[in-house]
């Protein structure tokens, strides 16, 4: 879970980097991720209205 503090009314361009949890996993074939380790990038652009507006969120 990640919170964002805007800096006001305004257009925002959104990036959040995605990588594997250092966690213990299970590495036989059965049960084992697939494809998981290599980090990802998803962006998307915001536009900001304020609190209450329609549309603003």
């Amino acid at each position: 879970m990640s919170k964002l503090k805007l800096n006001g009314v305004g257009k925002y361009n959104i990036k959040y980097r995605v990588k594997a949890p250092n966690l213990m996993l299970h590495m036989d074939k059965e049960t084992a991720p697939k494809k998981w380790c290599t980090p990802f990038i998803i962006t998307w652009d915001l536009t900001y209205l304020g609190v209450g507006k329609k549309g603003g969120y």
